[in-house]
């Protein structure tokens, strides 16, 4: 009897400690950089997928060599003049997501992407209007997103917005070469807050007037922008 109850005890402590043991995912998934083969403009990354070594290529790029026991992936197909300037990974239902940051010196747009385990095709991809792509964040089957002035959750199984907002960047104000600090040129990885998704800016690189980062609370259902508050302020 005091075994089964120990037993009892474990197994009801077990799936406490291990989000997902009921059909449900709650943790957050962290997301890796891949590693550049060179500074500037890169031909490939290399990144560790199901224990194996794999390069991450995209159309147009250079050739790569099949080596023993590592793989080419190349699944980004980058608009025409645009190369892959950055990317990140992380593994979310066995699945290998990718955010990408595509560059062409001049301008810049991102991209989500869903990899499926077994085939390695793309079974979605889900484009950012702009540079500046920040950490995701992934959860409960959803996945927020940040670039230049934009956020958005989007939804894992198929890849589409739930909501998004943009139009948020405004550039600071100007005193002959200087000026102050724009806002919302970048991100902090979201956070979740009850209801309330928290999109945290990155500290401003203020040059005249200093400030405060700020932080945009918004309606995780909805999308709605409930507040935009100073980041030093007490969130409710």
């Amino acid at each position: 009897m005091v075994l089964f109850v120990c037993l009892h005890l474990f197994m009801l402590l077990w799936s406490v400690m291990i989000p997902g043991l009921h059909g449900e995912t709650t943790e957050q998934r962290t997301f890796v950089d891949a590693i550049a083969d060179q500074s500037g403009v890169p031909t490939y990354f290399t990144i560790k997928y199901q224990g194996v070594t794999t390069y991450v290529t995209w159309l147009g790029s250079k050739s790569l060599p099949t080596l023993q026991k590592e793989r080419r992936l190349t699944v980004l197909k980058p608009r025409r003049g645009f190369f892959l300037g950055r990317l990140r990974y992380s593994e979310y239902d066995i699945d290998l997501i990718l955010a990408c940051e595509y560059d062409n010196m001049e301008a810049g747009y991102g991209g989500l992407m869903r990899i499926n385990a077994k085939t390695l095709e793309v079974a979605w991809e889900a484009i950012l209007p702009s540079f500046g792509v920040g950490l995701p964040l992934i959860r409960d089957k959803s996945i927020y997103v940040t670039c230049i002035g934009f956020i958005g959750k989007i939804d894992f199984v198929s890849g589409k917005y739930v909501w998004k907002n943009g139009g948020l960047f405004r550039a600071g104000e100007k005193y002959g070469a200087k000026h102050d600090a724009d806002y919302f040129n970048s991100f902090k990885l979201p956070y979740i807050r009850g209801s309330v998704v928290v999109f945290p800016e990155n500290k401003p690189d203020t040059m005249v007037n200093k400030r405060n980062p700020l932080l945009i609370e918004v309606d995780d259902r909805t999308g709605k922008i409930i507040r935009i508050i100073d980041a030093s302020e007490k969130t409710s």
